[in-house]
């Protein structure tokens, strides 16, 4: 996919051009890349309205583009949201992809990715592809690669569930309840009067 020929269309179409006329101040803040085969041919476009703090999503699927209306920005105060230059963006999915699946089986080889994507933004960090993986066992991996080179810059991996926590949890409480009979004996005793 050629991101920047799909910003060029984004722009050069007339919903585009009626909803620069009302917000004057957008940019384009990012590209949102969902890899799946429903998604295969389209990818989404954000621009950012710093007046309003507010985001218009342009989906480009094929020839065809629709406007997701302006939605409030959840934001960090100490991380503005930067313009993206899209002229800096040389690599397609599957370079990108392929960079981020190296880190993964370099650094991660337990994750068994099931959904990936990437959103290619202007962070902290400068320009970067922004690559998630969701895994088989509920985790998240997530590499940064430079727009330039897709050097790692950053990559990490973090649980979203943890099932055996839970169970070790409930556990300790059912001992510790096991433990403590005579507190039970006399909480129930208060509790009916017997």
């Amino acid at each position: 996919m050629d991101f920047p020929k799909i910003v060029k269309k984004v722009e050069s179409c007339a919903a585009y051009a009626t909803h620069k006329k009302t917000h004057p101040h957008i940019f384009l803040a990012h590209i949102f890349y969902l890899d799946d085969p429903a998604n295969k041919d389209s990818c989404q476009a954000g621009y950012y309205d710093s007046a309003h703090q507010r985001m218009t999503t342009f989906v480009v699927s094929g020839d065809t583009i629709e406007t997701i209306p302006d939605q409030e920005v959840l934001q960090d105060p100490e991380t503005p949201i930067q313009p993206l230059d899209i002229t800096h963006v040389a690599h397609d999915e599957h370079a990108i992809l392929t960079a981020a699946q190296e880190v993964i089986t370099l650094h991660h080889p337990k994750a068994f990715p099931i959904k990936r994507f990437f959103i290619i933004q202007n962070s902290n960090l400068g320009e970067i592809y922004n690559v998630s993986y969701l895994t088989q066992t509920f985790s998240s991996v997530n590499i940064k690669l430079a727009i330039r080179d897709l050097s790692v810059l950053k990559h990490s991996e973090s649980q979203l569930m943890n099932f055996d926590k839970g169970e070790q949890t409930l556990k300790d409480r059912a001992q510790k309840h096991l433990s403590r009979p005579e507190a039970d004996i006399k909480r129930f005793s208060r509790d009916t009067g017997k």
